[in-house]
């Protein structure tokens, strides 16, 4: 936004101070002044053309009582509010600092970084036409603001894109109040400076914003439950819930666990999370026939999946599904799977029920294992330090069984486990897919859970707004 201050011309047939103007004269007034509000010599309509009396504000006053002393024209395309509390729902934005290599094109770079075709088209134009800055190099790195969308494509679109070339700043562009690119001044240095690591990205923003991953995790420890406990909760929801989302105000999380006594261990007996207007509950349940410890959704199914969507416990999500540019070849290049960061020898479990088809160092893989499930599914599993002994292609693993350990072999920039699903050879996005799942509940076994169920519910005081498990017929 540019400010400009000019001297209103007042100059009339009458005293303003005589009663004050009519609105008539207020426009015609304004409408003058107007004219040496541009920037362009040549112009000679009125910057704001035909003024609308109504476009004035007074303070708490009408026009006709208008003092000589305030005069604000409010341009069409703003509306104006009273100062009210802040409520700490800020305008969303994060910024990043990408670095070019020899090569890189002002569009392609855009295009990796959450561009559309017409966004880095658009902007690939705009910046050759004014700045002249097509093919970049690899001192130039570009600062790219994002304004969150979550429009269901996409998490974030680029709102200000601005080139340097080392530390000298060669153009900034941003997106106007109609949606296209324009060429603006250079912003000032925000949370993230150009000596920031390359790639990073912060958050800029009122208030936090965190995935369900870090914020379920970091709620639990400030609400003082054990890591272990965390682990078996994320766990348990690890089959139905996307943790590389973003909490969004009104999310929320419950747990309810017993007190361990005489040494025992303490037991998740129920779990709510509230993510985006949508309730997920799961409680703790023993089936008789098999003596099996499960956690069970209201009607009677099973949390656990037919596969894991994470396979390393305690491990942080680092990198999603999907084009990117590889950290290290430094090009365009698919993630066919999802990186899970965890400290070198943490133990990596398999996924699902199956047989080993592949066990072996596989170039930037490094240490790879692939399971072969039923129904065409297949999981990877990359970049660990060492597999667990007694393991080869063709044994049989079940779900949760230790196969690996994280590592850093192959082309990785840290210890992390890359995980990567296939449904009939083709690659999908693990955190997103929609899994098979486990056990359903019927007959006597749940109307035993619907027991179990109705006593918790009790304990928690939800009796009246939890439905009860139904034996549905599908």
């Amino acid at each position: 936004m540019r400010l400009r201050a000019e001297p209103l011309n007042l100059v009339s047939d009458y005293e303003l101070d005589a009663g004050g103007p009519s609105n008539f004269e207020v426009r015609r007034l304004v409408t003058q002044s107007a004219l040496f509000l541009s920037d362009d010599s040549n112009q000679t309509q009125p910057a704001f053309g035909v003024i609308d009396p109504a476009r004035f504000e007074f303070p708490a006053t009408s026009v006709d009582a208008l003092a000589p002393s305030y005069i604000r024209i409010v341009p069409e395309n703003m509306s104006s509010f009273s100062k009210t509390e802040g409520t700490n729902q800020g305008t969303e934005t994060e910024e990043k600092i990408v670095v070019a290599v020899q090569g890189d094109t002002v569009r392609n770079l855009l295009l990796e970084n959450e561009a559309t075709e017409d966004e880095a088209a658009e902007l690939a134009e705009l910046i050759a036409d004014k700045a002249g800055i097509d093919d970049l190099s690899n001192n130039q790195r570009m600062r790219i603001v994002y304004e969150l969308v979550n429009d269901g494509l996409r998490e974030r679109s680029p709102l200000r894109i601005s080139l340097y070339l080392g530390e000298e700043h060669q153009i900034t562009v941003a997106r106007s109040d109609q949606g296209t690119f324009q060429v603006a001044d250079e912003p000032v240095e925000g949370d993230l400076s150009l000596s920031a690591a390359p790639d990073s990205l912060t958050t800029l923003r009122t208030g936090p914003r965190l995935t369900v991953y870090d914020s379920v995790y970091q709620t639990a420890l400030n609400n003082g439950i054990e890591p272990e406990m965390i682990d078996e909760m994320i766990k348990i929801l690890s089959f139905d819930v996307d943790f590389n989302a973003m909490v969004k105000p009104g999310d929320s999380l419950q747990l309810f666990h017993s007190v361990p006594e005489n040494g025992d261990k303490a037991e998740i007996m129920f779990v709510e999370i509230q993510l985006n207007g949508t309730t997920k509950r799961y409680y703790r349940y023993r089936t008789q026939d098999d003596g099996i410890v499960d956690y069970y959704d209201e009607s009677g199914r099973s949390a656990k999946k037919f596969l894991m969507r994470k396979p390393v416990p305690g491990a942080k999500f680092r990198s999603p599904f999907g084009w990117r540019r590889h950290p290290i070849l430094k090009i365009m290049r698919l993630h066919k799977g999802v990186d899970w960061s965890a400290p070198r020898g943490t133990p990596v479990m398999a996924a699902g029920n199956g047989r080993i088809i592949t066990h072996k160092w596989a170039s930037g893989y490094g240490n790879f294992i692939e399971i072969q499930h039923t129904n065409g599914y297949a999981t990877g599993y990359g970049h660990m330090s060492r597999f667990e002994s007694g393991l080869d292609v063709g044994d049989y693993v079940h779900q949760g069984q230790i196969i690996g350990y994280v590592g850093s072999t192959g082309l990785s920039t840290g210890p992390h486990l890359h995980y990567e699903v296939t449904v009939n050879g083709r690659h999908v996005d693990p955190m997103r897919i929609r899994l098979p799942r486990g056990r359903t509940l019927s007959g006597d076994m749940l109307a035993s859970f619907t027991q179990e169920q109705e006593r918790i519910n009790d304990l928690l005081g939800k009796s009246g707004e939890v439905k009860v498990a139904q034996n549905d017929t599908e």
